[in-house]
């Protein structure tokens, strides 16, 4: 992929970036930042070095929070998929179904794979 140059505004301040990502999520991070450092200068009146300091903080605890959030989500998941995969191997058991499928169906599904 290709580097291409964008620009954004930070605290009225312009910065030219090099980025291969998108340019409307760079748009939409900046535009994130500026709420947030807007947020907390207003209310603690600190230097803009604080400001910033602070808001990064505030944004790594944040994404830290999220992160964990969304393990736990996947592995609710994975339990889940375990219990229902259980209920079904015992139902087809109890039903007296082989390990052979039916003609033109596939023996068994992969799942899809969590990153």
């Amino acid at each position: 992929m290709d580097a291409k140059v964008v620009e954004v505004v930070l605290q009225g301040r312009s910065f030219t970036l090099k980025t291969e990502g998108d340019s409307a999520e760079l748009a939409a991070a900046a535009g994130l930042l500026n709420e947030r450092l807007d947020e907390l200068s207003g209310a603690s009146g600190l230097p803009p070095h604080a400001t910033a300091l602070l808001t990064g903080l505030d944004l790594a605890t944040e994404l830290i929070r999220e992160r964990a959030a969304l393990c736990d989500v996947r592995e609710k998941i994975r339990t889940k998929s375990r219990w229902m995969l259980d209920l079904l191997e015992t139902a087809s058991q109890e039903a007296g179904i082989g390990d052979n499928p039916p003609e033109g169906r596939d023996e068994h599904i992969d799942p899809v794979p969590m990153k």
